[in-house]
């Protein structure tokens, strides 16, 4: 684990191009009027896990450099530098609604 993957991964989470179609995180930033994420909720991404992160301290020290996400004073929370605005939401939102429509089509093709 490295300070620059987590950074990475929680900056991917946060950015424009994954906020546009990831659901979990729009409504997580839409529900705090200050657009916080707890940390807590990032602990529990599988690709955080993989990353061997198991603690808040952890994320607090890996954004420290990161330009695109802040952390709140308490140290408990994150959110895009100067709570940015949401990106456009875009369809198929979610990966299984993506890949249940690849499929329909491609049985339909048959």
């Amino acid at each position: 684990m490295s300070i620059a993957e987590i950074q990475k991964q929680i900056e991917y989470y946060l950015g424009d191009q994954n906020l546009a179609r990831d659901e979990f995180f729009r409504d997580m930033i839409a529900a705090n009027k200050e657009g916080y994420i707890e940390i807590t909720a990032i602990l529990k991404c599988n690709k955080i896990k993989s990353l061997g992160v198991t603690k808040a301290a952890q994320i607090v020290a890996a954004l420290t450099e990161s330009k695109a996400v802040e952390v709140s004073a308490d140290g408990l929370k994150i959110r895009r530098t100067g709570n940015a605005s949401l990106p456009t939401k875009l369809e198929a939102s979610k990966k299984r609604e993506v890949k249940a429509e690849e499929k329909k089509i491609s049985t339909e093709a048959d």
